[in-house]
């Protein structure tokens, strides 16, 4: 079970789960001890017509799918979102670890549409959330500084 830290500002982007179909799948048991509940909080998912599937999904709030997620189900979620999430492309963006992010992009409907009760310190790529948190993985206007890479001797 994801706590409301672990399951926040996720980017989930073409993700499949295999033969269970598109995007995120749960299929944990379902027990009283293990109820198997994917929590979600500031979250973007997209990349499929049905991009949550499977046991348990709890939308803590503030999360989008383009495309639809019936667990989103909060008055402030985005289920089935229709509009251009303007986010750019998959590339090293700086922050502290050298992995490639999706970064909004102006105008993004992410930009400062996070809760902000469950706004994270810092993004992803370790860099500092500015004002009112985005959803997903990467804020938008952070200062993420670049990884100085040590250089390998052949």
């Amino acid at each position: 079970m994801f706590t409301r830290s672990q399951g926040a500002h996720a980017t989930l982007a073409n993700n499949q789960a295999a033969i269970a179909g598109d995007a995120i799948y749960e299929d944990s048991p379902q027990t009283r001890a293990n109820p198997g509940v994917v929590q979600l909080v500031n979250t973007v998912i997209f990349g499929y017509p049905v991009n949550c599937d499977g046991g348990l999904f709890q939308s803590l709030g503030r999360d989008l799918s383009q495309g639809s997620c019936a667990s989103l189900s909060t008055a402030i979620d985005r289920d089935a979102f229709t509009g251009d999430l303007l986010l750019g492309n998959l590339t090293y963006n700086g922050g502290r670890f050298p992995m490639q992010t999706l970064l909004p992009q102006p105008g993004s409907p992410l930009i400062d549409a996070g809760d902000p009760t469950a706004c994270q310190a810092t993004d992803q790529r370790d860099a500092s959330r500015v004002g009112t948190c985005d959803l997903g993985a990467v804020e938008y206007g952070a200062r993420a500084f670049a990884v100085l890479m040590p250089l390998i001797k052949r």
